[in-house]
């Protein structure tokens, strides 16, 4: 798999906060929970310097049709294409 270590902190913080808060929900009592999912379990720091630890490893996820996938992080946004 490949993997870029360019995870920025703001990338994930509105999506998670508004996960948690659930006031856009239309059913407030659904559960939510959110797993960090790494390459490997080492931690993860951010272009920020905030360290985050996986809580699992792509290999040990088990996903169904609820789930949400959000895969934070690249800079291939700041490369220049040529036209």
């Amino acid at each position: 798999m490949d993997k870029l270590n360019t995870l920025a902190d703001w990338e994930i913080s509105f999506l998670t906060s508004e996960l948690v808060s659930k006031r856009y929900f239309k059913n407030q009592n659904e559960d939510v929970t959110i797993l960090k999912v790494g390459s490997t379990k080492a931690p993860i720091k951010t272009m920020g310097g905030m360290i985050i630890n996986p809580d699992i490893t792509v290999n040990e996820m088990d996903t169904n049709i609820n789930d949400l996938l959000i895969l934070p992080g690249a800079d291939t946004n700041n490369k220049s294409s040529k036209r």
